[in-house]
């Protein structure tokens, strides 16, 4: 995923089909690891249509991805040319 996700122009068909196959693990992850080392693990979290889709997927605690999201927020800003304030 992290090849992927350091192009220039990422296939997110394949994004979404890695973040699908690896979703018990990342359940596992977002509880026990601390938010640099789960990103590092898991760069597509940094995309906003990733942070979406984990929040909507029915086995996630809104509490266990709170941090995630605030984590990740003016990353995904950034993204789509947007600075925080």
């Amino acid at each position: 995923m992290s090849a992927e996700m350091m192009k220039s122009a990422p296939n997110m068909s394949v994004i979404d089909d890695r973040m699908s196959r690896t979703l018990a693990a990342r359940r596992q992850a977002v509880i026990s690891k601390p938010l640099p080392e789960l990103l590092e693990e898991y760069p597509a979290l940094t995309l906003d249509n990733q942070v979406y889709t984990e929040l909507l997927h029915p086995d996630v605690k809104l509490m266990q991805l709170d941090e995630l999201v605030n984590a990740v927020q003016p990353m995904c800003l950034n993204n789509i040319g947007i600075t925080a304030a």
